[in-house]
């Protein structure tokens, strides 16, 4: 069954909704962005070392000395001490790998304790509100609603 809106009710957009929820935790959601906005990064950066890879493997000349992606990747594996540039760009790759390892393990632990700390903490929210409650708001509500409602069930 579709619930159709009433003259004079207000629209709230999703976003608003969930911002209402999420206002408290901002720095950790801005921290939760910048590790994936990282990781991200980092993970283009490894599919890019792998063109300088196959281009010295094959002793080819790419013509990638124009493009400044691929100059800044040539200016990083121009700091390993290593006189062979396969050599210096697989260490590169091997290093990214593991920074995007490290990364990735950061923010799956950080957006996991994220999650458990905002379903624990509405979870006592409404804990409270149901003990701090007067008798007349068990009286209007059914108790199995009340249940409902604790356990975290979506509203039907």
């Amino acid at each position: 069954m579709i619930r159709q809106r009433v003259e004079g009710e207000s629209k709230q957009s999703g976003f608003k909704i969930i911002w209402f929820f999420l206002r408290p935790y901002k720095l950790r959601l801005a921290i939760l962005l910048g590790l994936c906005l990282l990781v991200g990064y980092l993970e283009t950066m490894n599919i890019a070392v792998l063109y300088p890879i196959l281009d010295a493997s094959l002793e080819m000349d790419g013509g990638l000395s124009g493009n400044p992606f691929f100059i800044v990747l040539n200016n990083i594996a121009a700091i390993i001490p290593v006189d062979s540039v396969l050599v210096s760009y697989c260490i590169l790759f091997i290093l990214l790998v593991f920074f995007i390892l490290l990364f990735r393990l950061e923010y799956i632990n950080l957006s996991a304790k994220t999650t458990a700390r905002i379903t624990t903490d509405y979870k006592l929210k409404v804990f409270n509100k149901f003990t701090q409650s007067d008798y007349q708001f068990f009286v209007d509500n059914r108790e199995g609603d009340l249940l409902c409602k604790a356990r975290g069930a979506p509203a039907s």
